[in-house]
């Protein structure tokens, strides 16, 4: 099965926006604040393109988005390109389950998809404004890699892999805006994804 992830780019400008990952034939998911301003609720960037990992690109428009969650709801114009699969979600998943986070990130250019790894923490945390997350620990966050371009990117669980959440953010230094504090990262869980 070759999961269908790729980056996401603003259609006009070109310019990489992060990552998106098919949920069906023809819908995708990212991280709302991708598109968007989750302050203001606007959606910027309505015509997307994704490019997909293992190759094909298909043409988008942002249908749906909710910055409270950060979670944008793309239609693909076509079908996904032959080989290519949706990924699944699924609602549960386990604390101290293994994830894998596939995208392009700014930092490793040279590579298009890589592959960010690490523990479901908490299943239940939540950020100060009240939105749910599942909280992650990454390895490469901890190492002080920047995770620029991760965001939208499905957290992949399980065998065969399904997404429990979306990338959404990792807290940054204060001292180095482009590096990661710590090696949390936050997504939301596909069961809020599910109910918006």
């Amino acid at each position: 099965m070759t999961l269908a992830v790729g980056q996401l780019s603003d259609a006009a400008s070109g310019e990489g926006r992060g990552t998106v990952f098919a949920v069906t034939d023809r819908w995708a998911l990212t991280a709302f604040h991708c598109v968007g301003d989750r302050e203001t609720g606007e959606i910027r960037f309505r015509r997307a393109r994704c490019t997909w990992d293992q190759g094909g690109a298909s043409n988008a428009i942002v249908e749906d988005g909710d910055p409270f969650i950060d979670v944008a709801l793309l239609r693909l114009d076509r079908a996904l390109p032959r080989g290519l699969d949706p990924v699944q979600l699924v609602r549960d998943v386990a604390e101290h389950s293994r994830f894998d986070a596939p995208g392009p990130l700014a930092a490793v250019p040279d590579v298009r998809t890589f592959w960010a790894t690490g523990e479901v923490v908490r299943t239940d945390s939540r950020l100060t404004d009240d939105a749910p997350v599942l909280q992650l620990t990454c390895q490469q966050s901890a190492a002080d890699l920047p995770l620029h371009g991760l965001s939208g990117a499905p957290v992949l669980v399980g065998q065969p892999q399904a997404a429990a959440g979306v990338v959404r953010r990792n807290p940054q230094r204060k001292d180095r805006p482009d590096l990661a504090a710590g090696a949390t990262v936050y997504a939301t869980p596909a069961a809020a994804v599910l109910v918006f």
